[in-house]
């Protein structure tokens, strides 16, 4: 089962789990993990004794490991809607009230030279980790020159800068020729990253690469989170974020009159998709919609 682990324990842990990520409120899992074992109202909730000792909070990190892999990372949101629908709180084709907002994608802000540095090291510390690394040509002197080497941005003028940017380009040029007789590297993450920053970040000329004047939208942003773009809420981009957006669809419940105060709303959350950061809100949209057709709902 997906949900349990190799060794065939027992599920009621993996319940726990789930149970702990949905009613973590945004705590690190081992304040989570204590407020699991501290907690009279969470163990009511669970089920547990009111001496249970709970478990070691790395185990939630390979639970979602476990989701992730056998793409379940909806597992818990599906059974809540399908819970919702059963007791009549929730009904299919419904009124939806559409909505999306940004995701900040948790990486730190990089330059254009950092990016590319960065990308270089990923590549270099994957040959390494495989064993290829002494394969390469000059492989320690790009070792020694993208991973043992820190660089003090702050004290550089732009001339030292550029000169770096051109020795970046340059290089990657090099480790893409190489790479290029390794067929067994060419489907490597690293690999197909250190291709998608060199296109994107430089041009090939007569000359060598050249660094473009300007990035396209949809780069990479940081080569940690490939994935993660930038994007502006307006026009005039005084909002700007680097992650993703997410798409919300909310059932809108039949009018009864203003509630009294406390009284819980009938709205619930009825899809939530995650896109690229500079999708618009109509392919969004769509989006959701399709995965709510595939979902059932």
């Amino acid at each position: 089962m997906t949900l349990c682990s190799r060794d065939r324990q027992s599920s009621f842990f993996d319940v726990s789990f789930l149970a702990s990520n949905l009613f973590d409120e945004k705590d690190p899992y081992r304040q989570a993990l204590e407020r699991l074992r501290l907690n009279l109202g969470w163990k009511e909730a669970l089920d547990l004794p009111v001496d249970y000792a709970g478990f070691h909070p790395t185990t939630l990190v390979h639970f979602r490991q476990r989701l992730l892999a056998h793409e379940q990372g909806r597992v818990a949101f599906d059974a809540l809607l399908q819970a919702l629908e059963q007791e009549g709180l929730m009904a299919r084709r419904g009124k939806q009230r559409l909505d999306s907002t940004h995701i900040l994608g948790q990486v730190a802000q990089m330059s254009r030279l950092e990016k590319t540095r960065a990308t270089v090291r990923l590549f270099l510390e994957m040959l390494e980790r495989t064993g290829r690394l002494g394969e390469l040509p000059e492989g320690a002197a790009l070792r020694e020159r993208y991973c043992d080497s820190e660089v003090l941005w702050h004290k550089l003028g732009k001339e030292a800068l550029a000169a770096k940017f051109q020795q970046t380009g340059q290089d990657m040029q090099t480790l893409l020729a190489w790479v290029e007789n390794h067929q067994d590297l060419l489907a490597h993450e690293k690999t197909k990253l250190l291709q998608r920053v060199f296109g994107e970040q430089f041009e090939v000329t007569a000359a060598g690469p050249a660094v473009r004047k300007q990035e396209d939208s949809g780069t990479v942003q940081n080569p940690h989170d490939p994935q993660a773009q930038w994007a502006a809420k307006d026009q005039n981009k005084t909002k700007t974020w680097v992650g993703y957006k997410v798409q919300i669809a909310e059932t809108v419940p039949e009018q009864t009159g203003p509630k009294a105060p406390g009284e819980p709303t009938r709205a619930f959350l009825a899809e939530v998709t995650t896109t690229e950061a500079i999708v618009s809100d109509l392919e969004g949209c769509v989006r959701l919609e399709q995965q709510q057709e595939q979902h059932g709902l």
